[in-house]
């Protein structure tokens, strides 16, 4: 009888208070087969689970204990029948398929584009199809709970919208050019739907400093501000029931973008600080590439170039390394004329000022040392680009005549044509260049009582 009423203090205690359970270093595999054997539970471990425990904690049934033990490592547990499961996302065998079903979820108001870019870090748990509003989701439950969480806020009817600016500081040429954009068409705020923006990307190529991406939810009726902190300014935001006004707080500009057109865009200028910026502002169902322009921050390049002359039957070979700021440059030539003349220099080349570039290299010229120098600036007026050169030799000896380029073209679509006059300051004559730009592949033709044509790439990182 006295040990009945053990048995029966000891199982209500047990009950009541739970089982205490200590690991310092275990093996973890050996630690959840104690557990599965102090509650007579069968419990299947993939291969791939491994390392050690180090706690003490007091549980009241499996679950609870299995779920301590797991806490702090990448594995999870579910259950088929009276049989526990424990494996990871990169378990080499079923027991992964079993532990983590993909749930499929359909989209009612937003693309998939939209909300998988939408959902931060969890979208690493996501697939999709740009051309269907299906997300597919590869994660244990507690993740698949989070997300679906997430995506009930995102896939919300129109009356709800997820508004995107970005905010990109112009330099005072790039300032100019848009100010000469904004004459034109008579108003500081300029709207685009459809093919129109993609063309005014091309025409203004903004340098991309300090820029600024976020979105924010508009509601049908309500309002708004959102507090930058780079650049000092701050976007107060009305939405009515089909159109959505932003104030640049510290400019004169209002934007007004219909909801009702889920393509348009808008684009303003403001300035703070002595600086100037371009915002742009539309809906997240515009993916971020259609707005962004391509930034030319500083960045690493290796260039690599090769050149034939015609007139001179010169073939100049090129090399430079270094930033979008500053490079290391060779160049290495032969004249196949009579007198054969060849040429080997190294030097520096690095960015001056907005568009321009300066560069000084030191070298030999059929054993004569030589030094060569020059400086080259771009502008833009409106769609026009206006482009200018100065270079010339110099050796122990004598100062060769200056040489100049200056000339007016366009560039659109990785294309730019150029026009104007070439050579010698008191002899320039006309000139016509045609440059081709696909992404790290570059090709030249320029004619000048002759031609030279020729090309390279330039990678960069």
């Amino acid at each position: 009888m006295k040990r009945l009423l053990w048995l029966a203090i000891i199982l209500i205690s047990t009950v009541a208070f739970g089982i205490d359970f200590s690991f310092s270093g275990a093996d973890l595999r050996n630690a959840i087969n104690d557990i599965a054997r102090t509650y007579n539970t069968q419990v299947i471990l993939a291969d791939d689970v491994t390392g050690t425990v180090d706690m003490t904690f007091q549980s009241s049934n499996f679950e609870d204990a299995l779920q301590k033990v797991l806490m702090s490592t990448n594995y999870a547990f579910a259950k088929v029948g009276n049989v526990y499961l424990v494996g990871s996302m990169n378990s080499p065998d079923k027991i992964r398929s079993t532990i983590y079903k993909p749930s499929m979820v359909f989209l009612k108001y937003v693309s998939a584009k939209v909300a998988y870019d939408l959902l931060g870090v969890l979208s690493k748990y996501v697939l999709y199809s740009p051309n269907s509003n299906i997300l597919l989701i590869d994660a244990d439950d507690q993740t698949k709970n989070e997300i679906a969480n997430m995506i009930s806020q995102i896939d919300v009817p129109n009356e709800n919208r997820f508004f995107y600016y970005e905010i990109h500081e112009m330099n005072s040429d790039e300032y100019q050019r848009f100010r000469q954009i904004e004459q034109i068409n008579k108003s500081g705020i300029l709207t685009f739907s459809g093919a129109s923006f993609e063309i005014f990307r091309e025409i203004m190529k903004i340098n991309g400093k300090n820029d600024i991406f976020g979105n924010i939810t508009i509601q049908a009726i309500g309002e708004g501000t959102v507090n930058l902190a780079d650049p000092k300014f701050a976007m107060n935001v009305k939405s009515k029931q089909n159109t959505v006004n932003v104030s640049l707080i510290t400019g004169v500009n209002v934007i007004q973008v219909s909801l009702g057109d889920q393509k348009s865009r808008a684009v303003a200028s403001a300035q703070s600080g002595g600086k100037n910026f371009l915002v742009f502002m539309g809906f997240a169902d515009n993916i971020r590439s259609d707005f962004a322009f391509e930034s030319q921050k500083a960045q690493n390049k290796l260039g690599l170039d090769l050149f034939y002359d015609q007139t001179s039957s010169k073939i100049l070979g090129s090399i430079s390394y270094g930033s979008t700021e500053l490079s290391i440059i060779g160049e290495a030539y032969t004249y196949q004329t009579l007198q054969a003349t060849t040429g080997i220099f190294v030097g520096m080349e690095g960015n001056l000022i907005d568009q321009m570039y300066g560069k000084v290299i030191l070298g030999l010229e059929n054993l004569i040392p030589m030094v060569k120098f020059g400086i080259k600036d771009t502008t833009s007026i409106g769609f026009l680009m206006l482009r200018g050169e100065l270079w010339d030799e110099m050796t122990l000896s004598r100062i060769n005549p200056v040489k100049i380029s200056a000339g007016v073209g366009m560039d659109l679509w990785n294309i730019e044509v150029f026009g104007g006059i070439r050579g010698e300051l008191q002899t320039a004559g006309p000139y016509i260049e045609i440059g081709l730009n696909y992404e790290w592949i570059q090709a030249k033709l320029l004619w000048a009582n002759g031609y030279t044509f020729g090309g390279g790439i330039t990678l960069s990182w």
